[in-house]
């Protein structure tokens, strides 16, 4: 049997999701054959008795061989499919449409290395976070490129690297051969995903956002967990984006201010009862202070 497509998820202490996850990972209206790996890195939970009830390869790992980039560079080896799927154990596919239009655009163009899906907030998602979700989900396609022979377009890119290089793992399809020539960097925390588009599209290639895939997907951190987030993003980044600005205190708050502006004018028209738009009301200053200096202290701190 030849497989198309190869759907590959992460986990680790997923049981409150992965059942929900996978019952819709199995629905797909797809018209080729598509195989589902789940790669365990030492549940303690029932993840891997619900992943046992679907007709899906389960590969066990120790705790201390994850990361975000080494793991999927293994689900990639295991996979037989001409595309790979990550997605990850919190989200959930919104229709029995989410495989088929995430794969779509590869199969019509060529140049097309990877496409991504639109993201849903969860119900009861907290308010700052539903915006910064929701602010890159539009549902208008995107195609982000260069030209390599451009200097000017170059050069846009060089300086300007953020406006390119939106994409996530959270749900998103490649090219196998491309991964297999451009693997995942292991040297990063965190946003493979987005070093992995930095690299493919300076050499040319093209990179979509589809908004007719789309998962519900969201986090509820505490703030703790929140800092530790985006710190590690911050760290990431700097990696591979020499960018000065986002290393300065003043940047930090300049973009505090503006973000705690749109977050109070976001509540005003969220779906959240009273009670809790008040609470929100005192928490979104805090909120927005630790996610931006959590970011810009990583971000001073990369090499």
């Amino acid at each position: 049997m030849r497989v198309e497509v190869s759907v590959i998820i992460l986990t680790k202490n997923e049981a409150g999701c992965i059942g929900a996850v996978l019952e819709m990972v199995f629905r797909q209206e797809f018209d080729g054959d598509y195989e589902v790996i789940i790669i365990d890195s030492g549940s303690l939970d029932a993840t891997l008795e619900i992943a046992r009830r679907y007709p899906a390869k389960v590969v066990k790992i120790k705790p201390e061989e994850f990361s975000h980039s080494q793991t999927r560079n293994l689900g990639v080896k295991l996979s037989k499919g001409e595309y790979v799927v990550f997605l990850t154990a919190d989200a959930i596919p919104a229709s029995n449409a989410w495989l088929k239009n995430l794969v779509q655009p590869l199969k019509q163009n060529p140049e097309i290395a990877a496409s991504y899906s639109r993201q849903i907030p969860k119900k009861g998602c907290y308010p700052p976070e539903a915006r910064d979700i929701l602010a890159g989900a539009g549902l208008i396609p995107r195609l982000k490129f260069i030209n390599p022979e451009d200097p000017e377009q170059v050069e846009y890119f060089k300086n300007n690297p953020w406006k390119y290089i939106a994409f996530s793992n959270v749900s998103a399809v490649y090219r196998k051969n491309l991964l297999e020539q451009h693997p995942f960097r292991q040297d990063l925390a965190a946003v493979e995903d987005q070093e992995w588009a930095y690299r493919l599209i300076k050499t040319g290639k093209l990179i979509r956002y589809e908004p007719l895939s789309s998962v519900y997907h969201s986090h509820n951190d505490t703030f703790r967990k929140l800092y530790s987030r985006h710190y590690r993003y911050g760290y990431s980044f700097k990696e591979f984006i020499r960018e000065r600005a986002r290393g300065t205190f003043y940047y930090f708050i300049k973009v505090t201010v503006y973000e705690t502006i749109l977050d109070y004018l976001f509540l005003c028209t969220y779906a959240l009862g009273a009670s809790k738009k008040i609470f929100w009301i005192f928490k979104l200053p805090l909120f927005r202070i630790i996610k931006n200096y959590a970011f810009y202290r990583g971000f001073k701190n990369g090499r």
